[in-house]
């Protein structure tokens, strides 16, 4: 699979390089990967950055579900987005999104089991719970995607269960 639909994309909706955004500040739209507060902690460095350099003012902003950013994105409500890379044909297709920037490396999803573990092969994970992001999330499609070509049925070989993010997925590997 291209690297590009693998790939976390920044994206910048068209409309906002037509509009006058001398009095009205940009939105910068994140998607939900982490917690709220961790966004903001990651990302407001980065809309500085980026404000600092356009002359524009951005305002950094983020939905606590993947389905709220979604809709968001979908009302193109946000100036420039960071995006899921299975978010990018709808966003750019459907929704006046340009593409300005991304992610070189592939993303890829790891599955991991607390150290101490029984737990050593997909195998044996067969009828357990195996936490996710959200399920429209890349990293719990690419997996899904896996698990079908190794000849699994994800929803019938496993309990999936899905949080609101990827922190939230690995608090709940941490505490089963």
């Amino acid at each position: 699979m291209h690297a590009f639909w693998l790939s976390i994309s920044l994206l910048l909706c068209s409309s906002a390089i037509f509009a006058d955004n001398t009095s009205k500040p940009l939105s910068l739209g994140i998607f939900p990967h982490l917690p709220t507060y961790q966004l903001h902690k990651n990302f407001s460095p980065v809309a500085a950055y980026i404000g600092r350099h356009s002359g524009d003012t951005l305002i950094l902003k983020t939905q606590p579900s993947y389905a709220m950013f979604q809709q968001q994105l979908r009302r193109e409500e946000y100036d420039i987005a960071l995006i899921q890379p299975f978010d990018y044909p709808m966003a750019h297709d459907q929704h006046h999104y340009l593409p300005l920037a991304r992610r070189e490396d592939p993303l890829r999803a790891i599955v991991v089991v607390n150290a101490a573990s029984p737990f050593h092969t997909l195998h044996d994970l067969k009828q357990r719970v195996i936490s996710h992001p959200a399920k429209t999330a890349a990293v719990s499609q690419l997996f899904s995607r896996y698990l079908t070509q190794q000849g699994y049925q994800p929803d019938a070989d496993f309990q999936l269960k899905y949080t609101s993010n990827h922190f939230s997925c690995l608090h709940a590997v941490l505490i089963h």
